[in-house]
């Protein structure tokens, strides 16, 4: 949003500059609540993948759950690494 501001007039947009401001900072806060929520997610399936190569006898009793956590850290892992 602020790379519009550049283009528009100083006296048109003075009046709104506080709410500028507000959308910015509520900007940041859910990129930051998202961020945090993906960091969880892509953690417990990379703990789940941990737990089950710990402790299964037979991987085939997971399977189903070891595709997902598998496909699910996939997805988390790039988008941390482009982020």
């Amino acid at each position: 949003m602020p790379r519009y501001l550049v283009y528009l007039n100083h006296s048109q947009t003075h009046e709104f500059f506080p709410l500028f401001e507000i959308v910015f900072g509520i900007e940041l806060r859910i990129a930051f609540i998202l961020a945090t929520i993906h960091g969880t997610i892509g953690s417990l399936s990379r703990l789940f993948l941990l737990y089950v190569e710990a402790t299964a006898d037979y991987l085939q009793e997971y399977e189903t759950e070891l595709r997902i956590a598998t496909m699910i850290r996939s997805i988390f892992f790039t988008y941390f690494a482009t982020g």
